[in-house]
């Protein structure tokens, strides 16, 4: 009976969690990090009118941002994900040919799994861990998502994948650590996807004294007018 509640709690917070990727605008008033800004920074797509390709890293942040206003998780529940979680890099990846009419044919996860990896700041490369590489804790809280994202978003949401990634390279250097200086790649197929770390979302906002513009967090110059920040 015990194990049923517990099941059924982490099922309404996955729902929770897909809401908050659906929807942005959810908590982001409330909380310290602007998930509208942070959901901007970690979502990756092509612009290529004949694809439909969304890459979205979520890293520890992003659960701890998306849970920790809503009354009904407590902080155990939310250190018990991101726990879990944590020896892992996460996408989620939707990859799709666009028609003439707008009809999109998606890749499967198997498709799309033969063709993604991971690149590090030094160049090595680390492809998607296979379901044995994943402990089971994992693949049930993330298994209990698919069938949320499917109710939400139709066939969207069925053809959107999670891959995951070791956290951590051999030296044990965290891979993609959204709040210390660095960058990290994703390749699918011939598309490259990256991001320069740290996320500008997860810093205070910087002002430059010269033209008193108010500008990312990330910002070591002004884009405007030159001047160090």
């Amino acid at each position: 009976m015990e194990k049923f509640i517990i099941i059924k709690k982490i099922t309404g917070i996955c729902f929770v969690l897909i809401m908050v990727l659906v929807n942005s605008s959810i908590y982001s008033q409330e909380s310290k990090i602007s998930l509208n800004e942070l959901i901007i920074d970690i979502q990756k797509s092509t612009d290529n009118a004949n694809e439909m390709i969304m890459v979205w890293w979520i890293p520890e942040e992003f659960w701890i941002a998306a849970l920790s206003n809503d009354p009904s998780i407590s902080q155990s529940q939310i250190d018990m994900i991101t726990e879990t979680l944590r020896p892992y890099l996460i996408l989620i990846v939707v990859e799709g040919n666009i028609g003439n009419f707008g009809g999109v044919t998606y890749k499967t996860e198997s498709a799309i799994r033969d063709r993604i990896n991971v690149v590090d700041k030094y160049g090595g490369t680390y492809d998607p861990l296979t379901k044995d590489q994943i402990d089971l804790d994992t693949q049930n809280l993330l298994g209990m998502m698919q069938p949320v994202l499917v109710n939400m978003l139709g066939p969207m949401g069925q053809n959107m994948h999670f891959f995951l990634f070791p956290s951590r390279n051999n030296n044990m250097d965290q891979i993609a650590n959204p709040n210390k200086e660095g960058m990290f790649g994703v390749n699918l197929g011939t598309n490259k996807f990256s991001w320069r770390l740290p996320l500008g979302s997860l810093l205070p906002q910087k002002i430059c004294i010269k033209c008193n513009e108010k500008l990312s967090g990330a910002y070591n110059f002004c884009p405007y007018c030159g001047g160090k920040l």
